[in-house]
């Protein structure tokens, strides 16, 4: 997917004091991360906004004063790129017509709507895929981008990118019950279980949930394209990282789950036994034990095993954790997915 951050893991000291190992990751925004579009690009000889025009729009409920932001069907939607000031040339007009966009993408996104049209439909399964996979808190209500260019047949579409801010994600924030609760979600914590299309407190039943990445989900268009992208591109990648089958392309791309283990093990020991616990309060979900589950490809099903894997409070143990817990994630996923594949 264009655009995804890089970034590298560094042991932050501040005036000489340890504070612990952290990931330093590339800022989202023009210029650096992102391309940069210049006043020739969105603007005419004459001084006049184009017909159509590059940008790149986040979902941000916390967009202030500061922040280029319009509303969209009561979301906050913050005009990443192109970067303008009030007193820049098409300031209003560029407004006017990313806001005219994103409401014509919102109402495709309903079930009844047609999405060819506005949106790259294999760029918006994988962006949903992505927060589906991990269960990430985030999806749809915050910190959710999506840029807007010229396809390769001419036409301007919609697609789902960069990502960005999984931290709370793959089950591990209990603390939000109460909100689980107000949306009929009860295993947010379990690796079974949908949870993009319940990321909504008004939506149920046949109802339109108003979090994007939710109407995204249910999306006729996208459904039918999910099986052969989760299968084809997302299943040889996971099967890559556990170690289950080497594949020399993807091995240039990303690393295995020993290889980062290797990476990362020495800053993590040093972290834990210097400032920071690994259970931090009741936010944090309980990671002592986990049935652990794998795809039977034959059998086109999932298998669980009988019995619960324990892990202690160590780093290795909770690293392996939250593999085990994405992986046999990826097991549910695979076999919910087999049905129309």
């Amino acid at each position: 997917m264009p655009y995804a951050p890089d970034s590298r893991y560094v042991d932050l000291y501040v005036n000489g004091f340890y504070w612990g190992s952290y990931q330093l990751c590339e800022k989202i925004e023009p210029g650096s991360l992102l391309p940069r579009v210049e006043t020739g690009d969105y603007l005419n000889a004459d001084g006049t906004v184009k017909e159509d025009i590059d940008f790149v729009v986040e979902i941000d409920p916390s967009a202030g004063d500061d922040d280029n932001w319009i509303s969209v069907n009561d979301l906050k939607v913050t005009i990443n790129s192109p970067k303008l000031d009030p007193d820049d040339a098409g300031y209003d007009d560029v407004r006017s017509y990313v806001k005219e966009k994103l409401e014509a993408f919102y109402a495709a996104t309903a079930r009844s709507g047609d999405l060819t049209g506005v949106a790259d439909i294999e760029s918006l399964a994988k962006l949903y895929l992505i927060n589906e996979l991990g269960k990430n808190w985030d999806s749809g209500a915050a910190s959710t981008f999506f840029n807007h260019r010229r396809s390769d047949d001419g036409v301007y579409r919609f697609y789902g990118s960069p990502v960005w801010d999984y931290d709370n994600s793959m089950g591990n924030a209990t603390g939000v019950k109460d909100d689980l609760r107000s949306f009929g979600v009860t295993d947010y914590e379990e690796y079974t279980g949908w949870w993009c299309r319940y990321k909504d407190i008004s939506g149920s039943g046949d109802e339109e949930p108003e979090n994007i990445i939710a109407r995204i989900s249910l999306h006729p268009d996208v459904q039918a394209a999910v099986p052969a992208i989760w299968f084809g591109d997302f299943v040889p990648v996971l099967d890559h990282f556990a170690g289950n089958k080497y594949d020399s392309l993807i091995d240039a791309e990303l690393k295995t789950r020993e290889e980062y283990f290797a990476l990362i093990s020495d800053l993590a020991q040093m972290n834990y036994t210097s400032v920071w616990l690994l259970n931090t309060g009741a936010w944090i979900a309980d990671h002592s034990t986990l049935n652990k589950a794998i795809y039977d490809t034959s059998a086109r099903e999932m298998k669980v095993d009988a019995t619960a894997t324990t892990y202690g409070q160590t780093f290795a143990d909770m690293y392996n954790y939250a593999i085990d817990w994405m992986l046999s994630r990826a097991a549910w996923l695979s076999e919910q997915f087999a049905q129309g594949y």
